[in-house]
């Protein structure tokens, strides 16, 4: 059976490993501090506010306009509509022209 050959680290060498560490660690604080940020960022937009309104139905309204319009990136147009039908106690996805419906939607 072979015997197994050792390697030690140069002074060099340990150097270079303790450099190449802390780096990497500096690259991922760096990265995680941006992340954050942004994170932190995009919570305080003035369009993060969801307000209420309601609108008078037209001939040829239908959910799927009031999504495409008011829904806000994190939410699906899916979601949305789930969402106001719950909030308008609807059974369906059938509206009526006349009726007035409660929606919401972000802003200031």
């Amino acid at each position: 059976m072979k015997a197994k050959t050792r390697y030690r680290l140069t002074t060099a060498g340990k150097k270079l490993v303790l450099i190449t560490a802390l780096l990497c660690v500096a690259v991922i604080t760096a990265v995680g501090s941006i992340m954050i940020t942004n994170a932190t960022e995009k919570r305080n937009e003035p369009g993060d506010v969801r307000l209420y309104s309601s609108v008078l139905l037209q001939d040829n309204d239908t959910l799927w306009d009031l999504a495409s319009k008011y829904h806000g990136d994190d939410e699906t147009i899916d979601e949305y509509i789930k969402n106001i039908m719950e909030m308008n106690n609807l059974k369906g996805s059938r509206i009526h022209a006349g009726n007035n419906i409660t929606y919401y939607y972000y802003g200031k």
